[in-house]
């Protein structure tokens, strides 16, 4: 008993949870899958869904399934790393820094620049829904700026609250519940199409452009959106924000992980069919805001143009913090991978401000370093962080709501057809730092079948890759 009461101690202390032994204690440890999977969601998953289904009915339906898959194989792997490396690495990051030590920086630069691309869309996507809620107040242009700027207010104001994580539990949870109730109504209107459902999941066929976007385009931006980018390397620091250190909380990750991506699965799918049942045949296509409003009137009457700013708000609002966050982490932990010796000088502010003068914790489990304890802590206190969390990711992106600027269905299309550029990158990384004999304990290095998926996703990568640079390329030069 006092053996069980010295490790409960030693775990608070420690800031790790307590490891689940019963379903319920399984069920209550969830959260870092939920976060993340209303991170993922974003108005990128709304929109890309209804924008494939109003446009191609079922056709592409195959895309999304792909990317599910991939997105969980990918961040499983990554959350793998983090608890059953054998060497104490902390991060992921780290992991990629002993490949090369610019490696962290490069991914940092690129999950920067995609939170900034993000939070603009994501903004003008709230900014957008809260201006219809509220009975669109002071004209389309401005009226949609002074919302925007109060929801950056506001998440300037859960930046600087002691726990954003629990905070973003707590707006995750609501926002997925918003998206359910919505959805769930309008697929109770609308029906589904059993046959034409499962000619949808028929992988590869690409139908006749419709629309103001091509079909490849569509195609490449739900497998952005949802398959896998730099968004997937946020996971793992939710992960040690809720005390998950070690291999001793692989099952609780992957459960976790696993109810996150069921929940997006419902949901995309449910966005789908109610796109797919309500505008095909009509002649009419997704293409800005209000034609996503005109889509749920369509499916369930007058109240659904409101369900559906509601959805958006939500699921918008929960990603701008959310975003910020985890994508400044990233950024700071690799500038301190990189230069050492700034990382040092933090580590020290925050083992000596947060935990005292001694250098480590004597606990029934042995003692352990305070430099491992104020880890979490050293990005936060590094001046980086709060000038590129508020100022870069929150502030700025506020420019993109000003009026005239882009639709932000516009926005969002382009913006996850961008976000694959980085996945070939980290799966090259995945696949050699969770194979390395040295770096991993022996029994969870990958077997071959996991290998073979990881290689197969790259593939699915480089080919969105492709996609994304074809499409553009058209756009520009007016390609066929």
């Amino acid at each position: 008993m006092q053996e069980a009461v010295g490790q409960e101690v030693a775990r608070e202390r420690t800031g790790e949870a307590n490891v689940p032994t019963t379903f319920t204690d399984y069920w209550k440890g969830v959260g870092p899958g939920i976060v993340i999977a209303v991170a993922w969601l974003g108005t990128g998953d709304l929109v890309d869904s209804s924008v494939a289904g109003a446009n191609y009915g079922y056709a592409l339906m195959w895309a999304i399934v792909i990317a599910l898959c991939c997105r969980y194989f990918t961040t499983c792997m990554l959350a793998k790393y983090q608890l059953c490396n054998g060497v104490g690495d902390e991060t992921v990051l780290t992991g990629f820094g002993r490949l090369w030590r610019g490696f962290p920086l490069l991914l940092a630069a690129a999950s920067t620049a995609l939170g900034f691309i993000y939070a603009s869309y994501l903004l003008k996507a709230a900014g957008t829904a809260l201006w219809n809620i509220t009975g669109r107040i002071g004209g389309e242009g401005w009226g949609t700026f002074v919302f925007a700027a109060l929801i950056v207010a506001f998440s300037v104001f859960l930046a600087l609250t002691p726990n954003q994580y629990r905070g973003l539990e707590i707006v995750a949870q609501i926002a997925v519940i918003a998206v359910l109730i919505a959805f769930f109504i309008a697929l109770i209107n609308t029906g589904v199409d059993i046959g034409g459902f499962l000619s949808g999941l028929t992988p590869f066929k690409l139908p006749p452009d419709v629309g103001a976007f091509s079909a490849l385009l569509v195609t490449v931006s739900v497998i952005g959106a949802v398959g896998g980018s730099a968004a997937n390397l946020i996971y793992p620091y939710l992960m040690r924000d809720k005390g998950w250190r070690g291999p001793r909380y692989r099952t609780l990750q992957t459960y976790d992980l696993i109810v996150g991506v069921a929940s997006l699965v419902f949901i995309n799918l449910a966005i789908w069919v109610v796109a797919a049942e309500t505008l095909p045949g009509r002649g009419e296509t997704i293409a800005s805001a209000d034609d996503l409003a005109a889509m749920m009137e369509q499916a369930v009457g007058a109240i659904g143009p409101t369900l559906m700013w509601i959805a958006i708000f939500f699921i918008a609002f929960d990603n701008i913090p959310a975003y910020s966050y985890g994508f400044t982490r990233i950024l700071v932990e690799a500038v301190h991978e990189t230069f050492p010796a700034r990382g040092a000088r933090y580590a020290h502010a925050a083992r000596t401000g947060s935990h005292g003068d001694s250098p480590v914790v004597h606990s029934s489990e042995g003692d352990v370093s305070k430099e491992e304890l104020a880890k979490s802590e050293t990005s936060t206190r590094d001046p980086i962080f709060r000038y590129t969390q508020i100022g870069l990711l929150i502030i700025l992106p506020l420019i993109f709501s000003l009026p005239g600027l882009a639709d932000f269905i516009v926005l969002t299309i382009v913006a996850n057809a961008m976000a694959v550029l980085t996945a070939p990158i980290i799966l090259l990384g995945v696949i050699l730092i969770t194979n390395n004999r040295r770096w991993m304990l022996s029994e969870y290095r990958n077997k071959w079948w996991e290998n073979l998926i990881l290689l197969v996703i790259a593939g699915i990568g480089l080919w969105a890759t492709y996609g994304v640079i074809k499409s553009i390329a058209d756009l520009l030069f007016g390609g066929g």
